[in-house]
C-alpha cells in the first residue's frame, strides 16, 4: 500500500489505487473523484451557500466534504 499525500492525490494521476472500503466494495480513486464532481455540480447549483456536514460513514462525509470546498460553500460539521 502506498501513502500520498492529498495535494499529490488530487493534483496527479497516482493510478486508480483504492482509497476507502465503504457498503461491503472498495472504492477507487477514479470513482472518487467522480463522486466529488458530482456532488461539486450539484452543490454549485444550490442557491444557499450554508451547509450542515453530517455522515456516519467516512466515504460520503469525504465526498461531500472535498466538493463543498472545491464549490466554495460554507459548512458546519459539528455535531
Amino acid at each position: 500500500m502506498s501513502v500520498n499525500s492529498l495535494s499529490d492525490f488530487f493534483r496527479q494521476d497516482t493510478g486508480d489505487q483504492r482509497v476507502s472500503f465503504h457498503e461491503g466494495q472498495w472504492r477507487r480513486r477514479a470513482q472518487f473523484i467522480r463522486d466529488i464532481k458530482n456532488r461539486q455540480s450539484w452543490y454549485q447549483q444550490q442557491t444557499s451557500s450554508d451547509f450542515a456536514l453530517y455522515y456516519e460513514a467516512t466515504y460520503p462525509f469525504a465526498v461531500d466534504l472535498f466538493a463543498l470546498l472545491l464549490a466554495a460553500k460554507k459548512f458546519d460539521s459539528r455535531q
